[in-house]
C-alpha cells in the first residue's frame, strides 16, 4: 500500500512537471505607460519598454504596450482594464489599491528642476515655493510634494511642460532627469538648464493588477536574474548611454 501511494505521488509529479504549462504561459498583456522617452517611446523601444518586454517574454507572456496620460493610465490600470503599469513610484498603491508593485525596483529616477535662469537654486521641495511652477498630471510624488509654490500649471504630456518653461511662462518645471535632457535634445531647445541637487531619488516599480498577484514574485525574480546576467546594463546602455 505504502509503495502504490509513492508510486502515484511520483506519477502526478512527473506529469505535472512534463506536461503541466507555466502558469500564464502563452498568454497577452496589455501595460501602459505614460510614453516619456527615453522610458517609453512611438516606437516601444526605450528602456522601460525594452525591459518589459524582455521580462514578459522568459515569462512566456507576450505584451501590448498602450502610452497613455499618467492620471488616466493609473486609473484604468486599477480598474483592471489593462494587466499593468510601467514604472511609478511605490507608494501609488496607497490611493490605487489594486495595484501591486513588484519586489524588484527598475530603477532609481531622480526628479529634478529644470529653468531657463541657470542661477537659481533648488535644495529641497520647500526652496520651490518662491517660483512659478510647472509640472504633468498624474505624477504623484510632484503633486504631494509640490504645495507651496508661488502658482501650480499642470499639463497633460512633457513636450507642454518644456514649452511652458521655453515661453517664459513659468520659472522651473519639475521632471525627471533623464527625461529631461532627452526632451531637450529631442525638442532642441536652447537655454533651458538643469539645476543641481535632485529633489528627490526614488525607488521605481513596475505594477501589475491584483488579480495577477501571483505572477508578483515570479516577474520579480526574473527581473533580479535580468540584472544579474548583464542584460539590463546591455539595454540601459543602448537606450540611455547617449544621454549621459
Amino acid at each position: 500500500m505504502i509503495k502504490c501511494k509513492r508510486f502515484i505521488c511520483f506519477f502526478l509529479i512527473s506529469f505535472f512537471l512534463l506536461y503541466m504549462k507555466p502558469v500564464y504561459s502563452g498568454e497577452h498583456f496589455v501595460l501602459n505607460s505614460g510614453g516619456f522617452p527615453p522610458f517609453s517611446n512611438s516606437e516601444r523601444n526605450g528602456f522601460e519598454d525594452l525591459l518589459s518586454k524582455e521580462m514578459y517574454k522568459r515569462a512566456g507572456i507576450s505584451i501590448t504596450i498602450n502610452q497613455l496620460p499618467s492620471e488616466r493610465g493609473l486609473r484604468i490600470a486599477n480598474e483592471g482594464l489593462e494587466d499593468g503599469i510601467h514604472s511609478r513610484v511605490k507608494a501609488i498603491n496607497k490611493k490605487y489599491k489594486n495595484l501591486l508593485p513588484l519586489e524588484e525596483p527598475t530603477m532609481e529616477r531622480q526628479y529634478v528642476a529644470y529653468a531657463k535662469d541657470a542661477s537659481i537654486k533648488i535644495d529641497g521641495w520647500k526652496s520651490l515655493s518662491k517660483y512659478n511652477i510647472a509640472i504633468i498630471t498624474g505624477w504623484k510624488i510632484l503633486e504631494w510634494n509640490i504645495i507651496n509654490s508661488k502658482s501650480l500649471i499642470k499639463v497633460r504630456n512633457s513636450d507642454q511642460l518644456f514649452k511652458l518653461l521655453e515661453n517664459g511662462r513659468v520659472d522651473v518645471i519639475v521632471f525627471t532627469k533623464w527625461g529631461g535632457l532627452q526632451k531637450i535634445k529631442d525638442l532642441n531647445i536652447q537655454g533651458i538648464y538643469l539645476l543641481d541637487k535632485p529633489l528627490a531619488k526614488k525607488d521605481m516599480y513596475f505594477f501589475l493588477h491584483k488579480k495577477h498577484r501571483e505572477l508578483v514574485p515570479r516577474l520579480s525574480a526574473i527581473l533580479r536574474e535580468i540584472k544579474k546576467d548583464g542584460t539590463y546594463k546591455a539595454i540601459f546602455d543602448e537606450t540611455m548611454d547617449e544621454l549621459k
